[in-house]
């Protein structure tokens, strides 16, 4: 078997999410947004702080900063347009 042979054709389940024609919002767009340093900067956290979807995505140990969980980095799509939305993050 030839060095490397195994892998070919093998695509994990992550990147057949990602359909032609379909890009899926990114996270690192609504993290960029969020730690953009501008007068809005801390707008926009007062409103992740409290919206629901958004705390569903927060690491719970950390009760006086934001940790986002592993869970947000795969989120549903709809949840990262709601958050994308939230913040003003153009995906």
């Amino acid at each position: 078997m030839e060095r490397g042979a195994g892998l070919r054709g093998y695509q994990p389940e992550r990147l057949r999410l990602f359909q032609p024609g379909r890009r899926r919002p990114g996270a690192g767009a609504i993290l960029s947004r969020l730690e953009k340093r501008d007068k809005e900067h801390q707008a926009r956290w007062n409103k992740v702080w409290p919206d629901a979807v958004c705390q569903k995505y927060r690491r719970p140990e950390h009760e006086d900063f934001w940790l986002w969980s592993y869970d947000f980095y795969n989120a549903p799509v709809d949840d990262l347009r709601h958050i994308a939305a939230l913040v003003g993050a153009r995906v």
